[in-house]
């Protein structure tokens, strides 16, 4: 049996005094999105110095936008968020493997790069293909 997993881990840098806010939006949201029947787990975690997003195995890297978007907004934070995620396989499977990102920048729309489009655009560039 092959296994397929989409992991993420960002970091969103707040101020201390902000801590208790995010607190309090995280929890509105996460009880929102769970209810959301495709829930898939992710993991939000609101430290001293940021709010930490990661998925053991699988995420729903929407969720992460939708949290860190709406703390974006309502702590005022002008400092770009980014985050990452790979697309992995338990097994050496052609084409199985990838990765994306998508950035929020307060004011802006979120933008999103997937690795593999972002190559497939590139050839259709180079070679007309």
């Amino acid at each position: 049996m092959v296994n397929n997993y989409f992991g993420t881990s960002s970091f969103l840098f707040i101020s201390p005094e902000q801590v208790v806010e995010a607190r309090t939006i995280v929890e509105e949201i996460t009880a929102e999105i769970v209810e959301d029947e495709d829930y898939v787990g992710i993991t939000v975690e609101v430290e001293e110095k940021g709010v930490w997003f990661y998925s053991e195995e699988n995420a729903n890297i929407e969720h992460v936008e939708i949290i860190a978007r709406k703390l974006i907004d309502a702590l005022q934070i002008d400092v770009p968020f980014y985050c990452s995620c790979a697309f992995t396989c338990s097994k050496p499977r052609i084409d199985e493997f990838g990765g994306a990102c998508f950035v929020i920048v307060r004011g802006h729309p979120t933008h999103h790069v997937d690795a593999v489009r972002q190559c497939q655009n590139w050839v259709r560039e180079v070679t007309g293909r």
